[in-house]
């Protein structure tokens, strides 16, 4: 794991910003488009078990917003 987002703390590994940053904002726009972190975690830990990290929608979408 490179970068975490809990709530409006975003935590990256060091050297790692530039690509996650995007990445972990675009997380902080799902959770506010859900209406909560708790949505947000309920689908997110949903579509991790029934599609995999690669496969996760959410995971998709917040990787379509990472530079390059």
């Amino acid at each position: 794991m490179v970068g975490l987002t809990l709530g409006y703390g975003i935590y990256i590994v060091d050297g790692h910003q530039t690509r996650f940053v995007p990445h972990e904002l675009r997380h902080v726009h799902q959770f506010e488009r859900l209406g909560s972190i708790k949505s947000f975690l309920n689908l997110y830990l949903q579509q991790l078990l029934e599609c995999g990290y690669e496969k996760a929608p959410l995971e998709i979408e917040a990787r379509e917003y990472e530079p390059g």
